[in-house]
């Protein structure tokens, strides 16, 4: 019975339909594009999110229904400061300065300098630096969200001046993250696009080919925009899922474009019509693409799992860009290709062919076959080598620490962190930290509440790191909240540590048996819990993953060696990107060469995002690879033949695939947000080597050794 819902048929009729389709897909990126530059804004935000309820969010609750005004993820001001290495503050020229930068910024157009206060208005001495030269200023934060012409208000104003300015504070860390983001988003597209244009010329050596599968990756990312700012308004996303969306749909839009196109190619090379190798493509290639859509998008379903709104946000993008990449190449692309015929060879580029051509994958020859040939004949000393070299990338991630890059990791000349290095120079960073907030509950039924109270007050005021102590209580009496400064950076382990101090120690030892009643919140309470969160749900995220793949894996090959060698395989490439990522970033081997800035630790999203997407993307080419050795094996019997002749049939693919996602993820390690340098470069490594020696190495050796039990399988199929 002809089921018009197959994929071959799906792309037939798409090339039969060529304006339809085309036509359709104009519309559709029109569209996505009205609603993303309409709504985006409203779709994402910079906020942290729990959907379940840890001990700060609770707390947190209970402070909003106790009717207390306390904002526990902002600061209550904004801060200017001004420094001169010539002048101090009684110095007529810096009074000057001063009365010259107030009359600059209440003139702007807004409201973005509203009740400053600052050592003239007030004669507060804590507003001076001891050497008397640097002042601070405080003021409400501004109305605007766009800080950029205050910003550049005041870098005008200081620039070839004796006088420097630098803001610091959440509403300029905000401006600054965002624009950080904006910055590393153009930098993927204006970097990451003609990068993996290169590497397409290298594969087709066509200009025409090359371009089609760019213009796909654009394409499907401009649509899942759209979709994701249309969920966005019932479902608010991460800043980050833009990014996200811009790095997964070129690496993923070009590398099933080229699987179509070049088979395409090939089955036009073999002397098939138009519409024949459309539909020989639909039902090979175009397939192929579908089932890789479906790991990956299983693969990121794990990301879902996890009751945090930066990991759901990612996952949730990528899995949008993934579907939507999907689509594209089974449709969109077959419309092109029947649209273009044989003109997708036009404009060749000299000397460069190397995918172009009939590969003669039958016959014994060549470098990748006579390689295979060779791993095969050493096949134990071929496993131990490569598998102790991928163990030993992997070791360093046993001192994985996770965590929260904050503003210290930003670009040294950005506003926000200038103005945080000059606090924590010349004052305390409490003058502008989010507070940690303790909320004591039930107060009417502790009768020792006044001694519990006192008890914890001495143990804070003792601690170094916390500031100033406000307390505030609720009109009915029954909530009482702590409301304690911090002295340095809320993502610092400084500040982790005096939350842990709070909770384990200063709280049990306070109020003994009604320690249920009190629980800490506040910025850094909630990066605490994120990142308890995080340890807690990545075991479960792996194991959903690998049997996802495993039973994926048994499902297509009708095996059950081969999918779990591949997931084994599949752990030694994530494990050696998680062990990098440690040795250069956390320990700082090589960071400074690399362009990377040491930190003290991994970014808490970093090693969910990573496992899940790369055993995703990673299964791409084991797939590919063991669908042509079991199509030879089946047709010949001959097991080391049949591995040879996939091996061989496959490399030059495998190998442009591979190039273009570490092109692009490379670009991505090229960022100034730390946490993309960190996504980019574990990404780039784990493809890189699992496109190479595991490809090439560990899939042939095991393969040889276990011969006819590669393809054993515990049920009979039809």
């Amino acid at each position: 019975m002809h089921n018009p819902l197959t994929i071959k048929n799906i792309t037939v009729w798409s090339a039969q339909h060529r304006n339809i389709t085309i036509a359709s897909w104009i519309v559709l990126v029109i569209i996505a594009g009205l609603i993303t530059l309409t709504y985006i804004n409203s779709a994402i935000t910079t906020d942290l999110g729990f959907t379940n309820e840890p001990e700060s969010i609770v707390a947190a609750d209970l402070i909003r229904e106790s009717g207390i005004e306390i904002d526990l993820n902002r600061s209550e001001y904004e801060v200017l400061i001004i420094q001169s290495d010539t002048y101090s503050v009684d110095d007529q020229e810096f009074i000057n300065f001063f009365e010259t930068l107030t009359n600059t910024l209440v003139n702007l157009p807004g409201d973005y300098y509203q009740n400053p206060t600052s050592y003239y208005s007030t004669g507060f001495k804590l507003l001076v630096s001891q050497d008397q030269k640097t002042m601070l200023v405080l003021f409400d934060p501004p109305e605007e969200e766009d800080l950029s012409p205050m910003i550049q208000a005041i870098e005008q104003l200081s620039s070839g001046s004796l006088f420097s300015i630098a803001m610091t504070g959440d509403s300029t860390f905000d401006h600054d993250f965002q624009t950080i983001s904006k910055n590393d988003l153009e930098l993927e597209l204006k970097v990451g696009t003609p990068a993996a244009l290169i590497v397409l010329i290298l594969v087709f050596g066509a200009l025409v080919s090359s371009l089609i599968p760019i213009a796909i990756a654009l394409i499907s990312m401009v649509v899942a925009l759209g979709i994701t700012t249309l969920i966005g308004q019932a479902w608010t996303f991460s800043f980050f899922v833009t990014n996200m969306i811009a790095m997964m749909g070129l690496a993923v839009g070009v590398d099933y474009s080229l699987l179509v196109v070049s088979r395409y190619r090939e089955e036009r090379n073999n002397g098939l019509s138009q519409t024949e190798a459309i539909s020989k493509t639909g039902a090979t290639a175009s397939k192929a693409v579908v089932f890789s859509g479906i790991t990956v998008v299983l693969a990121l379903i794990g990301m879902l799992i996890t009751p945090f709104s930066v990991l759901r946000s990612l996952g949730g993008g990528a899995i949008v860009v993934v579907i939507v990449s999907v689509s594209a190449s089974l449709t969109l692309l077959p419309a092109i290709l029947s649209l273009l015929g044989d003109k997708i060879n036009s404009l060749k580029v000299p000397f460069i062919n190397l995918a172009s051509s009939n590969n003669t994958i039958n016959l014994p020859t060549g470098f990748w076959y006579s390689f295979s040939k060779f791993v095969m004949r050493h096949s134990v000393v071929s496993i131990i080598i490569v598998v102790s070299f991928l163990v030993v990338l992997s070791l360093p991630a046993i001192d994985l620490k996770l965590g929260q890059n904050g503003i210290t990791t930003f670009p040294e000349e950005t506003m926000s962190r200038r103005g945080f290095e000059l606090l924590e120079q010349e004052f305390s960073y409490g003058f502008v930290g989010s507070p940690i907030a303790v909320v004591i509950s039930d107060i009417k039924q502790n009768t020792e509440i006044d001694n519990n109270k006192g008890s914890l007050l001495a143990y804070i005021n003792e601690d170094n790191d916390l500031g100033n102590i406000d307390q505030l209580e609720s009109d009915n009496g029954e909530i009482i909240v702590l409301r304690a400064d911090i002295n340095s950076d809320p993502n610092s382990q400084t500040m982790f540590d005096a939350v842990k101090r709070i909770r384990t120690d200063y709280v049990p030892n306070s109020f003994n048996e009604n320690q249920h009643n009190v629980r800490v919140t506040g910025l850094v309470a909630f990066i605490v819990d994120y990142i308890e969160l995080v340890n807690n749900y990545l075991p479960i995220v792996i194991i959903f993953v690998l049997t996802i793949s495993f039973l994926l894996l048994a499902f297509v090959f009708k095996s059950i060696i081969v999918p779990i060698k591949a997931v084994l395989m599949n752990l030694l490439s994530v494990g050696s990107a998680y062990g990098l990522v440690v040795l250069v970033f956390q320990k700082g081997y090589g960071a400074r060469i690399l362009g990377f800035e040491q930190v003290d630790v991994v970014d808490g999203w970093v090693p969910v995002f990573l496992f899940a997407v790369l055993f995703g993307l990673s299964m791409d080419y084991h797939v590919f690879l063991l669908s042509r050795i079991r199509e030879f094996y089946d047709q010949t019997g001959d097991n080391e033949e049949s591995i040879a002749r996939g091996v061989k049939s496959t490399a030059g693919l495998i190998t442009g695939a591979a190039m273009i996602m570490v092109a692009v993820f490379s670009v991505a390690a090229a960022a100034d947000m730390v946490m993309f340098q960190q996504v980019g470069m574990g990404l780039a490594v784990a493809i890189f080597l699992d496109a190479t020696i595991i490809r090439s190495v560990l899939v042939p050796a095991t393969m040889k050794l276990l011969g006819k039990w590669n393809w054993w399988f515990p049920i009979k199929t039809v």
